[in-house]
């Protein structure tokens, strides 16, 4: 029995460290605990969240003049110093083709709309001045962020679950990033109320969704 119990304690301590490569900690915490209380993870339920999108512009062009294995070191800086950046604010990480989506829970951090920001900061900072993507102008990254209510929790079958977040936040934030990109950080209606003074901020412009009957006024929060 108490061997069993040692390596039921190893075995959870390699899935900890398993788990800290794509959440905060404190979320491994929370799927290590759910798991062994229900053998499974959690499904899709509505939260408010604040959702964080970050790529990198013209990745194609970069791909093609840079070669793949320059290419390569480029993606793993902007991920290593995403991971980094949004794992020391308590999110939640999902790596998307050239880029990252983060997920701020509402239920967990209280203040998600200034820690995506503080975020958001920092990979930008990380990434603006220390040349870590390619010294052509045209290569750069931004960040959007927007609040709201939205579908959370891990989705797929019996061999493989993945983390994912949908819903109109999402969708939202995610056409926002197109006009980010150029190391600005926008932000949408909900998130710029929830943080007030806080942040110096200017009404940047009114968006437009296909399929989406409302406009959206964004933001542009100082990024430093």
């Amino acid at each position: 029995q108490r061997m069993r119990l040692l390596g039921l304690a190893k075995s959870q301590e390699q899935v900890h460290r398993m788990l800290l490569k794509f959440v905060s900690p404190s979320e491994a915490e929370f799927l290590i605990d759910f798991y062994s209380k229900n053998s499974f993870l959690p499904g899709l339920k509505e939260e408010k969240v604040t959702v964080l999108f970050s790529d990198i512009a013209n990745s194609a062009s970069i791909a093609e003049h840079d070669g793949p294995r320059e290419y390569a070191q480029i993606l793993d800086s902007f991920y290593r110093n995403a991971s980094e950046a949004i794992f020391q604010q308590g999110g939640t990480l999902k790596y998307l083709f050239t880029g990252i989506m983060a997920v701020f829970s509402h239920e967990i951090l209280p203040d998600a709309e200034r820690r995506a920001v503080e975020a958001g900061r920092e990979l930008i900072m990380r990434m603006k001045p220390t040349g870590s993507l390619t010294e052509s102008p045209s290569s750069f990254i931004g960040v959007s962020i927007n609040s709201g209510p939205a579908m959370t929790g891990y989705v797929g079958g019996e061999q493989r679950v993945e983390f994912n977040v949908v819903g109109d936040t999402v969708n939202v934030a995610n056409h926002m990033q197109e006009y980010a990109r150029s190391f600005r950080i926008l932000a949408g209606p909900e998130t710029i109320l929830a943080l007030g003074e806080t942040y110096p901020h200017k009404f940047f412009r009114t968006i437009y969704l296909r399929g989406r009957e409302s406009p959206v006024d964004i933001h542009e929060v100082a990024s430093e």
